[in-house]
């Protein structure tokens, strides 16, 4: 269930270019849509990483860190995951061309989520279920 937002997660949001505020506000309620049917995520914690909105399980050994922000080349509306994790690269697997990759933590959308909305709803799953995932092999 979505929560209200702290007032820094608010701040940070404010701080993000308005062409790019709308979707990532639209991300995070696609992100409190997508937990609620899965109840091994539990609460999601919402906090500030870097300076940016971030979300991940309260429990324990769960998921990854999922942060929301902007490209640092073009501002699109980008998803940041653990570099240290290998989601990228089964994100890019099952997803080639949907979106642009960065490096080793950025999938910045393309252009309307609406296109890409189940991706990304599938890509927040597999970070918030990131541990429990690898611990079943």
């Amino acid at each position: 269930m979505q929560k209200s937002m702290p007032a820094e997660i608010s701040a940070a949001y404010e701080q993000i270019a308005p062409d790019a505020r709308p979707v990532l506000l639209d991300i995070r309620a696609l992100l409190y849509e997508t937990v609620k049917d899965h109840a091994q995520i539990g609460p999601v914690q919402e906090v500030l990483k870097w300076g940016q909105p971030s979300y991940l399980s309260q429990k324990a050994r769960i998921g990854s860190t999922l942060r929301l922000g902007t490209s640092k080349d073009d501002g699109r509306p980008t998803l940041y995951i653990n570099c240290q994790s290998d989601l990228m690269e089964q994100i890019r697997e099952i997803y080639p061309s949907q979106f642009h990759y960065a490096g080793a933590r950025a999938v910045s959308l393309l252009g309307d989520l609406a296109e890409v909305r189940e991706a990304v709803s599938h890509i927040i799953l597999m970070v918030l279920t990131y541990h429990i995932r690898k611990a079943r092999g």
